[in-house]
């Protein structure tokens, strides 16, 4: 179900490399206005890759998103 939900987010692009290292910040916003922020940094700022760092925090979202869902039906089937 998540994957079928995609479509129905939106997310800035990330913030850039930050303080002493690089880091990447998402906030994945539902159509309904639930908002799910992840992020991702790395240890050496000349390594940091921007497209890298949003992967992370997107895979992390979907896996909270997973969760919520799993929460949703195990709601479902208690009713």
């Amino acid at each position: 179900q998540v994957s079928k939900r995609q479509k129905y987010f939106s997310y800035p692009p990330p913030r850039g490399p930050t303080g002493a290292g690089g880091a990447a910040f998402v906030v994945l916003t539902t159509k309904d206005g639930f908002e799910i922020t992840e992020s991702s940094a790395c240890v050496d700022k000349a390594s940091y890759d921007e497209k890298i760092g949003a992967e992370i925090c997107l895979e992390r979202i979907k896996n909270k998103l997973w969760t919520f869902e799993g929460y949703c039906l195990q709601k479902q089937f208690a009713q």
